[in-house]
């Protein structure tokens, strides 16, 4: 007989944040067996959150990919294959990986005080840029060499470039450069931007992050932005509500006074939730919807991690920019 836990979730009590770190504290203090001894190449995965990540499953299952590539057996609560009794023995984990600022740390922190497991949060890595930067940063962490994180990248890098590069002519002749706004939460909004400037090329302009935080979570997530090889930087804006993104985007950007020659906001693109289909539509921008709510796309095992979500991405970008041609 498997244990009952009990886990207070009411809905008046919080969001679905709060309800994914009750229930996987929950499971991490109650459920999960202590091990003494660790295993130096398990990790276990937080803050990729079914549901309110559309693109979970995918984003895990490439995540825990490049992982398996570097000889490291990979925990996770929501990917394929899970079972209650894997889950039970996720305390021999030597690291917790919490894609996440903010969600999945309480977890990870539970971990740490009941199973002496520490954490390390990193960024989702959406492309060559990020994914560069996740590998090294685990893999210097768990202390693998060098040289097998950088035969990795290579290899994955050659994979990537064989199938970009088909594009690049045409992305040259018909001027495929956009403003790039993003609209999304904390885990996707700087992993997105930083696809659209350091891959892609494009102007970053405007982020607006949609995650209520403290002032000092909120200066810590802006130095992130230092990290854009880009020389122009966003403006970044915290706002909660999608209704405000079109005064945001409209206070970023020199209102045009009838003069003759005006340098406007164009051509751009807006990656966000389906809710800023209509300020993209107002703007004249091309749209794509990422982020949570994602009302107007089936989403199966799709994702966006690592170098080949990092394609994928791109492949719907492209498309929605040259859909109506």
């Amino acid at each position: 007989k498997e244990p009952v836990l009990a886990a207070n979730t009411p809905g008046f009590a919080g969001n679905a944040f709060k309800g994914y770190e009750l229930v996987l504290s929950t499971l991490a203090a109650e459920f999960i067996e202590y091990k003494a001894v660790k295993d130096e190449r398990t990790v276990n995965i937080l803050g990729v959150m079914p549901g309110q990540d559309v693109f979970c499953r995918g984003n895990i299952r490439e995540i825990k990919r490049l992982l398996n590539q570097l000889g490291l057996k990979v925990n996770t609560f929501f990917g394929d294959g899970e079972t209650i009794e894997k889950i039970r023995h996720y305390g021999d984990a030597s690291l917790t990986l919490v894609f996440s600022e903010k969600y999945g740390l309480e977890t990870a922190k539970v971990f740490e005080e009941k199973h002496n497991i520490p954490y390390l949060s990193v960024d989702l890595p959406i492309g060559e840029t990020r994914t560069d930067a996740f590998l090294q940063k685990v893999g210097e962490r768990l202390g693998i060499s060098p040289p097998a994180i950088a035969a990795l990248i290579a290899e994955e890098k050659a994979y990537y470039y064989s199938y970009l590069e088909r594009f690049l002519d045409i992305y040259g002749d018909i001027d495929l450069q956009r403003y790039a706004i993003v609209s999304a939460d904390l885990n996707y909004a700087f992993p997105l931007i930083s696809f659209l400037a350091d891959d892609l090329g494009w102007v970053p302009h405007l982020v607006v992050i949609n995650d209520q935080l403290d002032d000092l979570a909120k200066k810590k997530y802006e130095l992130k932005f230092n990290q854009l090889s880009s020389e122009a930087k966003p403006k970044v804006v915290f706002e909660q509500h999608a209704g405000q993104l079109l005064k945001h985007i409209r206070e970023s950007w020199p209102h045009n006074k009838n003069e003759k020659y005006y340098n406007a906001l164009s051509p751009a693109f807006l990656v966000g939730s389906s809710l800023e289909a209509s300020t993209a539509q107002k703007i004249g921008a091309a749209f794509l919807p990422v982020s949570f709510p994602v009302t107007n796309r089936a989403v199966l095992d799709r994702g966006y991690t690592g170098y080949k979500g990092g394609l994928t991405l791109a492949e719907d970008l492209i498309s929605a920019l040259v859909s109506n041609r």
